[in-house]
């Protein structure tokens, strides 16, 4: 409630990353967490159609969110993974010295699971690292290897935005 109170004085926009993490479906109350969570649901959900402001939701898991929150959203927005030229935009942009060929990005294409904050660890990594080991072999493996740690531990979903204005 603060947090809508303080935006609307301020005429903020309310950002909420990683929604699904405090406002998913609300469960059969079994313990006093249980009930805690449904209480900040149901005051989320209070305070979001009392707001005369912006307000954006991310998340990777939308399914996880609860139903009636996501129909009071005025605009759903899925970001998709980058297509084949979207990934040479991105190679083109994160690593420009670096040659890779088609068959190579088609690879990066097939997995259908490597978006741009992908490019932006690697890059990370490679900064630190002599110039002529940073190769397009190095950057692909760990483009993958990135991919399959986070795609290990959960099935990750291209980027949902919700809007309500």
């Amino acid at each position: 409630a603060n947090a809508f109170h303080e935006a609307e004085s301020k005429d903020a926009l309310l950002l909420f990353d990683e929604a699904d993490g405090y406002l998913s479906r609300k469960t059969d109350v079994y313990s006093g967490g249980d009930k805690g969570h449904n209480n900040i649901t149901n005051a989320f959900m209070v305070n979001l159609e009392e707001y005369n402001g912006l307000v954006i939701a991310t998340s990777n898991h939308i399914e996880l969110i609860e139903s009636a929150l996501v129909r009071r959203f005025h605009k759903i927005v899925e970001f998709k993974f980058p297509t084949y030229e979207g990934m040479k935009l991105l190679i083109e942009k994160y690593f420009p010295d670096v040659d890779f060929d088609k068959r190579e990005l088609e690879r990066i294409c097939a997995l259908g699971s490597i978006g741009p904050g992908d490019f932006v660890a690697v890059k990370e990594l490679t900064e630190y690292m002599d110039e002529e080991d940073v190769t397009g072999e190095f950057i692909l493996e760990s483009l993958y290897s990135n991919a399959a740690a986070r795609d290990a531990s959960s099935r990750r979903s291209p980027v949902i935005t919700g809007f309500r204005f």
